[in-house]
C-alpha cells in the first residue's frame, strides 16, 4: 500500500518536495519511479561510504577558513556566500567526483548556473552519478534524462540546504557566546592542542556541537515547508484528509510549538539532549521531514555541517553583527538582509 503522503520529487534532495496536480495512474506511477530511484541511491549513504567523504569536508573547509581570514577583525559580512561555494565544492566532489574549484573560481559559468537548476532545462551534458549506474538492477539503466533529474537534485539539493544550516549555525554561536565557549571546549577535549584536521570518528564525538546544530535546524530549518500528495483518505483527530488533496507542513511553525518546545524562540542546545529528546513525539522535530521520503542525505549533511563548523571555531571566534535577520520565504531558508556576523582569531 502507497504511504498516505507521497512526494513530488524522486527522493534525493533533502527535505522533500512539494505537491502538484495529477490523477491517480500518474501519482502511483511517480511513487514507483520514486521507489526505484530510492533503492539504487540508499548504498551511496552507508556509514563506509560517508567516511571517505571527511577527507573531503576538511580539504573544502580549509580553503574556506582562507577566504575568510580576509575579515578577521573586520566589519560583519554575510557568511552564506561563503558556505554556498563550499557547500557546492562538497557536494560535487563527493556525489559528482569533480572539483569545480567554486571556492577559487565563483564567477565560473558552472557555479553560476547552480541556483536556477531549481528552474531550468540542463541543456548541457553533464557527468552521471556513477553509484547510480553501477547500482542499476537486473540491467535496467535509469534514462539519461532520469539520470539528470538525479544528479540536479543532488547539486541543488545537496549545497543549498547545507550552506543555509552551516550559515544559521555560525550565526547562532556568534549570538550566543557561552554556547560556542561549550563547543570549543568539547573541541579542545578531543583534540587537546593539535591541529589534525577531524576523522570521521572525531566527528561523531562532537556531541554538543550536534545539539547546537540541531536547535538551529529546530529555530531556521533550511527547507521551511515542505508538500506532500495525499494518496489515500487519511483520518486525523476529528477531521479527514481526503485522497487527491495537496498538504503543506508548516516545518519552520511547528518548531516553534510551545507544547514541545517551552520558550519556543529561545536558543537552547539541551533541548537535544537525549532524555529531552525521549520526552517529545519523534515528529515534533523534522528538519530533514520524515517518513519514508525523509531527506537522504541528512548524515552526510549533519558530517558535513560539523566537520566545517568545527574547523572554523578552532580557527576563529564567531561574533556578532548589528544587522538583524529578515528571513525570506524561498524554497531554501533565506534572508533579506544576509546572515551576518564578524571573527577574531583565536
Amino acid at each position: 500500500m502507497l504511504h498516505p503522503f507521497t512526494a513530488r520529487s524522486s527522493g534525493g534532495g533533502s527535505g522533500g518536495g512539494g505537491g502538484g496536480g495529477g490523477n491517480e495512474i500518474d501519482n502511483y506511477n511517480y511513487g514507483e519511479k520514486w521507489r526505484i530511484h530510492r533503492k539504487l541511491i540508499t548504498p551511496a549513504f552507508h556509514f563506509k561510504m560517508l567516511e571517505k567523504f571527511v577527507d573531503v569536508f576538511n580539504s573544502n573547509v580549509d580553503v574556506l577558513t582562507k577566504q575568510l581570514s580576509s575579515h578577521v577583525d573586520g566589519p560583519e559580512f554575510d557568511i552564506f556566500h561563503d558556505m554556498t561555494l563550499c557547500a557546492l565544492d562538497n557536494i560535487s566532489e563527493t556525489a559528482m567526483g569533480v572539483n569545480i574549484n567554486a571556492q577559487n573560481n565563483s564567477s565560473s559559468e558552472y557555479v553560476q548556473a547552480i541556483p536556477r537548476l531549481a528552474d531550468s532545462d540542463k541543456k548541457k551534458k553533464i557527468p552521471f552519478l556513477d553509484l547510480l549506474i553501477m547500482s542499476s538492477q537486473n540491467g535496467s539503466l535509469l534514462t539519461d534524462e532520469e539520470l539528470r533529474e538525479e544528479v540536479d537534485t543532488f547539486m541543488f539539493e545537496g549545497h543549498d540546504t547545507t550552506a543555509s544550516a552551516m550559515s544559521f549555525t555560525c550565526y547562532m554561536l556568534a549570538n550566543h557566546q557561552d554556547v560556542q565557549d561549550k563547543v570549543v571546549a568539547e573541541l579542545k577535549e578531543i583534540f587537546d592542542s593539535s591541529d589534525r584536521p577531524p576523522t570521521y570518528n572525531d566527528l561523531q564525538k562532537m556531541k554538543y556541537l550536534e545539539q547546537a546544530i540541531k536547535e538551529t535546524l529546530r529555530l531556521y530549518p533550511s527547507v521551511p515547508v515542505i508538500g506532500r500528495y495525499c494518496a489515500e483518505d487519511l483520518k486525523v483527530g476529528d477531521y479527514t484528509i481526503p485522497a487527491g488533496a495537496n498538504v503543506l507542513i508548516p516545518i519552520f511553525a511547528l518548531h516553534r510549538k510551545e507544547k514541545y518546545f517551552p520558550d519556543p524562540d529561545k536558543f537552547d542546545p539541551d533541548r537535544f539532549l537525549p532524555d529531552n529528546i525521549q520526552m517529545r513525539p519523534v515528529f515534533s522535530f523534522i528538519p530533514f521531514a520524515a517518513g519514508p521520503r525523509n531527506c537522504i542525505g541528512q548524515k552526510f549533511a549533519m558530517l558535513e555541517i560539523k566537520a566545517t563548523v568545527s574547523q572554523l571555531l578552532r580557527r576563529y571566534r564567531l561574533m556578532p553583527g548589528t544587522s538583524p535577520l529578515r528571513l525570506m520565504p524561498d524554497i531554501v531558508l533565506k534572508t533579506v538582509t544576509g546572515i551576518n556576523i564578524r571573527i577574531e582569531r583565536r
